[in-house]
């Protein structure tokens, strides 16, 4: 605030202080002091953005007549702020050679029949990404004092969404000025529930029209972070195949400094996920996460019909053997039982597809030499970004979700988790 803002606002604050004190009574009654003085400011607000709007618009009217255009005609449009509704006055002009005519306010300020302010967007959009969409005008409404449909709150939210995948793509093309030691990648999916509504041939609805049945199913969302050193995670979150996941999730590490560090992934040993982040990004180690593979060996315990204590013994017997980098040992015992026709199927089956998986991730798991060089060995930090970046709006209670709108929302608040929010909003001002 420059100082002679300051100085209108201690001015302006001490009248509306003392008419406030002449006028109020029962300043201990259930609205309190602070809530009136809002509700004051709220309507000195939306009074300060008439008149603003007003001069506004003659001044940009009059810059246009001294460069040839003559007025048209002027309507009166209503137009959101987050004071409240302003009724703007959007004159129309045009100039003799032009073919397009010129809206001033529309072209310069954005006000349209209907609108909204970017603040306005901003607030839907802020309060439309953790809330369900009629939630959302509730909250807006208990903020600002305006009513809007949950439905205005929808196409708001989904409009700006639709924008921030390629705003993350830009930003993740430049390079921050980090120049970290070392660089950890972590990646995990997670299922959504999606919605299709299909046509019934042949059948019609309860009003004689076209019948249409719902279509549930579940979409995977993977979601990867980059952290150099002990720094804040950048998010990257994507729909879709996983080569182009490991695109997105190598270009944030790079973001964050990857080339000139030691990089290393941890992942949940899912299907080509190391594969295609290897392919994709100079990775110098990869990590099996521990609990993953403590699991692997406690599925096959069970196959092998051990009980407790002789169960958590013999788990933890292979996880030092892992850990010591003795993973031969491990396979070589799992043989045993894969290559034994007197054991049981299911315990052969078992010990053939943990053989499988330790020779995958051999290098991956000796989890006493990664500790001794500092690298975090399991995936609790992706697994958590799970629930607070994806899954806290997209499994709502009750939450269905088009396909399409899936991963602009996962975009959109990783926006909002890598902290460029401010940026966001100057872009689409």
């Amino acid at each position: 605030m420059t100082p002679s803002y300051t100085d209108l606002a201690e001015t302006v604050g001490r009248q509306i202080a003392t008419t406030m004190l002449e006028r109020e009574t029962d300043w201990e009654g259930p609205v309190s002091p602070d809530r009136r003085v809002f509700m004051v400011l709220m309507t000195v607000g939306l009074v300060a953005m008439r008149v603003i709007l007003g001069a506004l618009g003659v001044g940009y009217e009059a810059e246009l007549k001294r460069d040839g255009y003559t007025g048209e005609r002027r309507e009166t449009v209503p137009w959101m702020t987050l004071f409240g509704r302003v009724d703007v006055v959007s004159p129309y002009l045009r100039c003799a050679g032009k073919r397009a005519g010129a809206r001033p306010m529309r072209d310069r300020l954005g006000v349209v029949g209907g609108g909204k302010s970017t603040a306005v967007e901003r607030a839907l959009t802020d309060f439309g990404i953790d809330e369900s969409f009629g939630a959302a005008a509730a909250k807006f409404e208990e903020h600002y004092g305006a009513t809007i449909h949950r439905t205005t709150v929808r196409r708001t939210v989904l409009r700006m969404a639709r924008r921030a995948p390629s705003f993350i793509e830009a930003k993740l093309a430049t390079r921050t000025d980090e120049r970290p030691h070392q660089v950890m990648v972590q990646a995990d999916g997670a299922l959504i529930p999606t919605v299709e509504v299909e046509r019934v041939e042949g059948e019609k609805g309860p009003r004689g029209g076209p019948k249409f049945k719902k279509k549930c199913s579940y979409r995977e969302v993977r979601l990867g972070l980059a952290v150099p050193d002990d720094d804040d995670p950048t998010y990257v979150g994507q729909v879709g195949d996983i080569e182009r996941f490991a695109d997105a999730l190598a270009a944030t590490a790079r973001h964050r400094g990857a080339d000139d560090a030691f990089t290393y992934a941890v992942t949940d040993g899912g299907n080509g996920l190391e594969e295609r982040i290897e392919e994709a990004l100079d990775v110098d180690q990869h990590v099996l996460d521990k609990g993953h593979c403590r699991k692997h060996l406690c599925d096959t315990a069970d196959e092998m019909g051990l009980a407790e204590p002789e169960r958590t013994d013999q788990v933890r017997q292979w996880m030092d053997q892992l850990s010591r980098g003795e993973v031969d040992a491990v396979l070589a015992e799992q043989g045993t039982y894969a290559d034994d026709p007197t054991r049981p199927d299911a315990l052969r089956d078992r010990a053939r597809q943990l053989q499988a998986h330790l020779r995958r991730f051999r290098d991956s798991v000796h989890y006493d030499d990664f500790v001794d060089r500092g690298l975090i060995i399991g995936s609790g930090e992706i697994e958590s970004a799970h629930r607070h970046v994806t899954q806290r709006r997209l499994k709502l209670a009750g939450a269905w979700w088009a396909e399409e709108n899936i991963e602009p929302i996962v975009a959109l608040r990783c926006v909002r988790a890598n902290g460029w929010w401010d940026d966001f909003w100057r872009q689409a001002a």
